[in-house]
């Protein structure tokens, strides 16, 4: 399927095509448009009258200000919208635009358009750059591309463009950037009282084995580590300041490691992603000193981490 466009320039072949006879002599020489008034003046586009100034002023209540303020033309890379191409079927309007592969462009790209006008200050004028579109890159040359008018009009070109707010021949393209974000995880963390999992909860028990509670309710913990791609899961053992901090230490090293055995031999988890901690009396969760706050540090955390967190 071959794009004709119009002027004396012709792209062949939906993926690769050719220009010559261009009008252009770099990106300077292409003729700024002008907009035909009803009255049959021609306007220079951008200039300013009453009519726009009635426009901006009546419309100033409908944006920020920072919208139709002065802004310079936008410093990212920018090219000129060179030419209106005929439809093809299925497909929006498209433009040629005076950037191609040697400027970084690519397939897919979306830019901003933009057109100049002046915007109304105290003594006179100043020039402003108007959002009035989106374009998507579709086809690529060395030093053109073909791009696809996703968006037509904005808000601001309604407001100083009022005849013809769609983008045209003369405009500029920028680019959009493209931000990374690092995405963070969420994952889960529980903490399970030692009276809830042991048959001895106590400082210095007579043993460290798991009550027919604490197993239901690891077995219901493991329901939900299980659905998680995740590493590493850490059991972490804590207990109350009773006690010397050795023994206090050794104490929660055993419930943790109680906990390990107990996972891996019932329920089925891989060795290498447990890993057994004792952080005996260092980490309290509650220093409140009320009636059960004993209780409440001595516990066991599954904490779910990768294998580089810290």
């Amino acid at each position: 399927m071959s794009i004709h466009i119009y002027g004396n320039i012709m792209a062949a072949g939906l993926f690769g095509f050719t220009f010559f006879g261009l009008p252009l002599n770099g990106f300077g020489n292409v003729e700024k448009p002008t907009i035909q008034k009803k009255s049959g003046v021609k306007v220079q586009k951008g200039a300013l009258n009453d009519e726009k100034l009635a426009l901006i002023s009546d419309s100033t209540s409908q944006l920020e200000q920072s919208m139709i303020e002065p802004q310079e033309k936008p410093k990212d890379a920018s090219y000129p919208i060179i030419r209106y191409v005929s439809e093809i079927e299925n497909v929006n309007e498209l433009v040629m635009i005076g950037g191609g592969k040697a400027n970084g462009l690519l397939e897919g790209s979306l830019l901003h358009t933009y057109r100049q006008a002046d915007h109304p200050v105290q003594g006179g004028a100043a020039v402003t750059w108007i959002p009035n579109g989106v374009i998507k890159v579709i086809l690529l040359d060395e030093s053109y591309a073909i791009a696809e008018i996703v968006e037509q009009e904005s808000l601001q070109s309604r407001i100083f463009f009022p005849q013809y707010p769609n983008i045209m021949v003369g405009d500029w393209a920028v680019e959009m950037p493209v931000k990374l974000w690092r995405v963070t995880q969420i994952v889960p963390t529980e903490a399970i009282l030692y009276d809830d999992l042991f048959i001895d909860p106590k400082g210095l028990p007579s043993t460290y084995e798991l009550s027919e509670r604490g197993k239901m309710r690891l077995r219901k913990s493991a329901v939900k580590l299980a659905n998680r791609r995740l590493p590493l899961l850490m059991i972490e053992g804590h207990t109350d300041a009773n006690g010397s901090s050795e023994a206090n230490q050794i104490e929660s090293y055993q419930r943790a490691m109680t906990i390990r055995q107990y996972m891996i031999q019932e329920l089925g988890f891989d060795p290498s992603r447990l890993v057994a901690i004792g952080y005996g009396e260092s980490d309290p969760a509650d220093s409140s000193y009320v009636p059960g706050y004993r209780s409440h540090n001595r516990r066991i955390v599954l904490k779910v981490k990768s294998r580089r967190s810290k």
